[in-house]
């Protein structure tokens, strides 16, 4: 598995700002945000998939 499930993003963050924040833990291959706009308490998630379980690994350990 190399994909780390995110929740709670500030509704201003894209997908640059979501790589900055994330880069430290390892390469990462993509970023995919998902936007809660049904609901009136916004709840923005993504994932953020990275080269290897490794490093997702290590992002889920240290978050």
């Amino acid at each position: 598995v190399k994909s780390v499930f995110i929740d709670g993003l500030p509704p201003y963050w894209d997908e640059e700002r979501v790589k900055n924040r994330f880069r430290a833990y390892g390469l990462i291959e993509r970023v995919v945000l998902a936007r809660n706009m049904s609901s009136a308490k916004r709840n923005d998630f993504g994932f953020v998939n990275f080269s290897t379980h490794e490093e997702a690994l290590a992002c889920i350990e240290a978050t």
